[in-house]
């Protein structure tokens, strides 16, 4: 229905079959059919339109990070979305791994937070949601709107009452253990509940992942039962008691309006279900992969198909897809309850390259068709080899590494044996290793060598020479490169700086002892020595202005020299002026002190001097001091003014001005 399985992102605004995904872990369903995608590693949710099949983007910018609260949910970042859930509204939730439940609006798309602080944790319960500390794997809400959290690191179902907006904890004592069933939910033992769901009826149902269970909370007795599984992890159980049934880290849930409970079988990749009407069929298996076949072969695979309601069943067995998949079956057109049947598929390539089908197992009592999906791929697999030098160019007597990759076109790990050629000349031929050669190897000579990688093939995987790699071959001196670093960039004047300066070269390390000098534009400001190609140098005597720090590197008989610069932006510390007066209101001819008091950080605080005004009229200048500047004055006029104190600046602190003082004059 969406995806074209590469793990990539692509393709929104066009058919969402035709589209890229990557790690979507969470899915959920609104009430016009329409499906949303937790599209985690690519940090975006996806809708696919149920009327015309076309994808969009609904929350995330594709950024990493937790950013956009009360903007476009497009324009937010999200981190690691894991799960989606809607309200009955068709607003959206996101269970975002960096400890954030958001919710995204129905009408408007703005997105904001409704519980996490963004720390990883348990902080108690009783409080605001969005000061609580989690890490949500699920979310999943109830008709009424509350919203429960799967809780994975704590160990607890948690819940955000929609009126309140408080969280408390739901199912789960934060210990990680199986233990409390048929007691109170919040005195039992989870272990890593992954996802959580809710029935129409209000009860949760837990992914109690690392238990291998499905747990029940009662929505009237919130007492905790086991629905699935018996803690021992592997795959076992069909037709049989849900409760006895072997289950394999399962990951997610979900209910139907009929009440029956569908599993994500995670690691058996199975989904199972726990049905709770009387009639059914179930198969020994949902996929089956004939992996690598030659040509010609046909290996034969069995279904059993079982009868596992109280009525019998009429069956159809129908196989889609490539006319290379065959099946027969001794089902006839009728199973009786609790019998089973067979049906024996077998995959015979006539073409090199993937084949898939599809096996429809139509069933007339309710339920519709079981799908096992087949694949398969006729062989022998095309390659390409690629070669790759560790270093290019390589100086004279330098040991450097080519590899070569051999790349089966349908997968697969290629054995056989690659032979490394220059020019016409066999170098080596060495086996390959997990579909990879390497040989090492040096020159005596400059100049320019065109190598070749040359894989031989095996029975599943045809033979194939790489592109011509052109190695080159230097005299020395090898080139370098300086790249340098700040420790911090805006810095405040005086305040030390760290300059960090790395040497490379594709030759070898930088040789310890090398002396570096830093330059301030064109002038130097000091020097260093190299340990392990790096060099630091610190400076606390930086003016109030914007620099070019340069890092130069002198070069030997070995290596080249070489320079790189970093920006260093040094601004003056922030100053604030307040003003007061110690007369207000004041009688005409009265004298009246002005007081300026100026704060500053800088070392030593604010020196300099203060300038006073009535409105944009001069009335004097005083000199700081103790961070505090006087001015007398009877010269004010009858009526109201504006006094302002302007602090004009020194060689560390800004210059500020204050809030006007309204100053009275009867």
């Amino acid at each position: 229905m969406a995806g074209n399985g590469a793990a990539a992102f692509g393709g929104d605004n066009g058919p969402a079959t035709a589209a890229s995904l990557f790690y979507p872990s969470g899915i959920a369903l609104d009430r016009a059919g329409n499906l949303f995608i937790a599209d985690g590693y690519n940090l975006r949710i996806r809708r696919v339109d149920a009327k015309t099949g076309v994808i969009t983007t609904v929350a995330g910018n594709g950024s990493q990070g937790y950013s956009g609260d009360n903007g476009p949910a497009t324009s937010a970042s999200l981190y690691f979305p894991g799960d989606v859930a809607l309200d009955t509204a068709g607003n959206l939730f996101i269970a975002e791994e960096s400890n954030h439940i958001r919710r995204v609006d129905a009408i408007t798309d703005i997105i904001t937070t409704v519980a996490g602080n963004g720390t990883l944790g348990y902080n108690g319960d009783n409080i605001p949601a969005t000061t609580a500390g989690f890490r949500p794997s699920g979310v999943a809400l109830d008709d009424a709107g509350n919203v429960f959290i799967a809780d994975s690191t704590s160990h607890r179902i948690r819940r955000v009452d929609t009126t309140t907006g408080f969280i408390t904890t739901v199912a789960g004592n934060g210990t990680a253990a199986y233990s409390g069933d048929d007691g109170p939910a919040t005195m039992a033992s989870l272990n890593y509940p992954q996802k959580v769901t809710v029935d129409s009826a209000g009860n949760l149902f837990v992914s109690d992942s690392n238990n291998d269970r499905i747990r029940r909370v009662d929505a009237v007795t919130h007492t905790i039962t086991t629905a699935a599984g018996n803690g021992t992890r592997g795959f076992s159980g069909d037709d049989g008691s849900a409760t006895s049934a072997m289950l394999n880290y399962p990951e997610g849930a979900a209910v139907d309006r009929s009440g029956n409970l569908f599993i994500a079988d995670t690691g058996s990749n199975r989904i199972r279900q726990v049905p709770l009407g009387t009639s059914g069929i179930s198969l020994s298996q949902n996929a089956i992969n004939f992996g690598m076949v030659p040509i010609y072969s046909s290996p034969t695979v069995i279904v059993t198909i079982t009868n596992t309601g109280d009525a019998a069943e009429v069956l159809t067995v129908v196989i889609s897809g490539s006319a290379t998949y065959t099946e027969t079956d001794t089902c006839g057109t009728s199973v009786a309850t609790n019998t089973s049947c067979a049906v024996n598929v077998t995959f015979s390539p006539l073409t090199l390259g993937a084949e898939t089908g599809v096996l429809n197992i139509n069933s007339s009592m309710p339920g519709g068709v079981r799908v096992v999906t087949l694949s398969g791929k006729g062989t022998t697999d095309t390659t390409t080899t690629i070669l790759t030098s560790s270093a290019d160019p390589s100086y004279l007597n330098q040991t450097f590494l080519l590899t070569a990759v051999v790349r089966p076109q349908f997968g697969g790990v290629p054995t056989g044996t690659v032979t490394f050629v220059q020019g016409t000349k066999s170098l080596i031929t060495t086996p390959l290793i997990n579909g990879q050669a390497t040989y090492s190897l040096a020159y005596t000579t400059v100049g320019e060598r065109l190598i070749t990688a040359v894989y031989s093939g095996d029975v599943n995987d045809l033979g194939g020479t790489s592109a011509v790699l052109k190695q080159n071959v230097s005299s020395l001196p090898a080139a370098t490169k300086t790249n340098i670093t700040t420790s911090g960039s805006p810095s405040l004047v005086n305040q030390p700086v760290t300059f960090t300066a790395t040497i490379t070269s594709t030759y070898g390390p930088i040789p310890d002892g090398e002396t570096i000098a830093f330059f301030d534009g064109t002038t130097a400001i000091g020097t260093a020595t190299t340990t392990s190609g790096i060099a630091t140098f610190n400076s606390s005597s930086l003016t109030a202005r914007a620099h070019t720090i340069k890092a130069s590197y002198p070069g030997d008989a070995t290596f080249k020299p070489s320079a790189g610069t970093v920006k260093e932006l040094v601004s003056l510390y922030p100053a604030t002026t307040t003003v007061t007066s110690s007369l207000n209101p004041s009688v005409y001819g009265q004298a009246v002190q002005l007081s300026a008091t100026v704060i500053s950080a800088a070392p030593g605080g604010a020196t300099g001097t203060v300038t006073f005004k009535n409105g944009g009229v001069w009335l004097g200048k005083a000199t700081l001091s103790g961070g505090t500047a006087t001015l007398t004055t009877a010269k004010l006029p009858v009526g109201t003014f504006s006094i302002t104190a302007t602090y004009d600046g020194d060689a560390q602190s800004g210059k500020s001005t204050s809030t006007a003082l309204s100053q009275v004059v009867n």
